[in-house]
């Protein structure tokens, strides 16, 4: 049992904590190696809490609910290195107190050791412009305050689709903090402080286009930026003081796992309450959607798609089977128990219940082996990457840096540091939307870690049907993620045959049993 008295820093200088409550047991180790990893869970449900594939960073942030931005020093490791956590909680337990005991456990298992600060961080500022801006003092200060999208959606007479909403006795320190939910493209998670001076409630409404969208859409009045302008205020990247949770000390290794820990945790074993399969009728719309609570409406999906997020397979390659999967289309609609419905989205627990479900109705058995696909290989052609700063948190980021300037098709910009080419490919896969549909490896041959900054447009930038490669640049003067690569670092991204684990179908019924 995790102890339940812990020191932890907190502030200046050491002071002792208040018992808190703990995970009776848990089992910490290191995740097993995925393609794109992310983190998940995060849920208490069934006597248990879960969360895997979680950095460091991830497990502080979700402990003590800050955000990423605002976890600052420790090792190099920090943000690459992943864990798993499986924990029994005591009878009853909430939700909200998981926080605490994922701290108590981050202290007892990591020896980590925090405090609390204030530091600058890149982010925000909005402040205010001029008085001849789209914005009203509240015309209505009793009924309540917020912002909401329009009844009907609205577009570009492009055919752009728009964001747009309409605020009412919306305070400016309240507008800053929503920034951040109403356009997590533009923000990218970076903190937004209100500067403005501007007091009391205000209404106005704001309209805009995604952020690779606005040079097609009309330039740079379309983009957040232009909206926000509208309305006598500007949101510009400044360096705003945050409070943060500095990390002292961390230990790369946990101490180890009671004995028999995985037996005496309870089992989690759910079901869908109601589950429905059905072959879809001649012409039905692909679509695949997980409502809130964990409900899921999918029509027009075939066996294959199913089945890859059943099983977590990110890669079309590494399932293999009959042709029937990838052609047999199928509506599912499924009600997750209440344990799963009461709390926030949990994507393990419905892969589980969707590939027992399949599993039971299409008489699925499956196997594992390594065999050669289809993968992108990062090789070396003449780097030129500089020597890492060891003292660097291992990160591969995008910045809040560009500005407001939407209108250059050069949008994305990653800082990455301390970093290895064996972690920049793992990292591709995630940072490189639209462009990269198989697993990436690293066969540079290259040693040591680097820091160096990539930038390139969005995928979406380049003509439709235009060629996507090292090969050949958009007339528009977009950068693809592939010419930046090798023009930028000296680094080409190629397609080679590698071998990975495969999910082989080994028997599948074309029709499922009777609902």
């Amino acid at each position: 049992m995790i102890r339940s008295f812990v020191c932890v820093v907190l502030g200046v200088g050491t002071a002792f904590a208040q018992p808190k409550p703990v995970f009776e047991l848990a089992d910490v180790h290191v995740s097993p190696k995925t393609p794109n990893p992310s983190m998940r869970g995060g849920v208490v449900r069934g006597g248990r809490y879960e969360i895997r594939t979680a950095t460091m960073v991830d497990l502080i942030r979700t402990a003590w609910n800050v955000d990423a931005i605002n976890v600052t020093g420790g090792p190099a490791w920090l943000d690459s290195d992943r864990f798993d956590v499986i924990a029994k909680v005591p009878a009853n337990a909430k939700q909200e107190e998981a926080g605490p005991m994922l701290q108590a456990l981050l202290i007892e298992r990591f020896g980590l050791v925090v405090h609390q600060d204030t530091k600058p961080i890149t982010g925000y500022a909005l402040t205010f412009a001029r008085k001849s801006g789209q914005m009203k003092p509240a015309a209505d200060t009793e009924n309540g305050a917020g912002c909401k999208p329009p009844d009907q959606p609205e577009k570009t007479p492009e055919g752009i689709g728009l964001q747009a909403y309409n605020c009412s006795n919306v305070e400016m320190p309240q507008f800053a903090e929503m920034l951040r939910q109403m356009a997590p493209g533009y923000i990218r998670g970076n903190p937004v402080v209100d500067q403005t001076g501007l007091k009391g409630g205000w209404d106005f409404s704001l309209k805009w286009v995604g952020r690779g969208q606005v040079a097609d859409a009309g330039g740079d009045s379309m983009s957040l930026f232009g909206a926000i302008d509208k309305l006598g205020l500007k949101l510009a990247v400044a360096t705003v003081p945050q409070p943060v949770i500095v990390v002292d000390r961390v230990n790369e290794k946990p101490t180890p796992n009671a004995a028999g820990v995985t037996e005496r945790l309870p089992p989690v074993k759910e079901a869908f309450e109601v589950a429905e399969i059905r072959p879809s009728a001649p012409g039905t719309d692909e679509n695949f959607r997980i409502q809130p609570g964990g409900r899921i409406d999918a029509h027009g999906i075939t066996l294959k798609d199913l089945i890859e997020f059943a099983w977590q397979v990110d890669n079309d390659d590494q399932v293999a089977g009959p042709k029937s999967i990838e052609t047999n289309r199928f509506d599912i609609v499924a009600k997750a128990p209440g344990t799963i419905a009461g709390n926030s989205f949990d994507q393990d627990a419905l892969a589980e219940m969707l590939q027992a479900l399949l599993t039971d109705r299409f008489r699925i058995k499956v196997h594992q082996e390594e065999r050669p696909v289809t993968v992108y290989a990062l090789v070396s052609v003449k780097p030129k990457m500089k020597a890492a700063d060891p003292s660097n948190r291992t990160s591969c980021k995008i910045t809040a840096a560009g500005g407001t300037n939407m209108s250059s098709t050069v949008s994305r910009t990653f800082v990455c540091q301390n970093i290895t080419m064996a972690q920049f490919a793992d990292k591709l896969e995630s940072i490189a939307g639209g462009y990269v549909d198989h697993p990436v490896v690293d066969r540079t041959g290259i040693s040591g870690a680097f820091d160096f900054p990539l930038n390139f447009s969005p995928a979406r930038a380049f003509r439709p049907g235009a060629p996507v490669n090292n090969e050949a640049a958009d007339p528009n003067g977009a950068i693809s993620l592939f010419e930046a690569i090798d023009k930028q670092l000296g680094l080409k991204l190629e397609k080679q045959q590698h071998p990975m684990p495969v999910l082989v179908i080994d028997h599948v019924d074309e029709k499922p049993t009777d609902n």
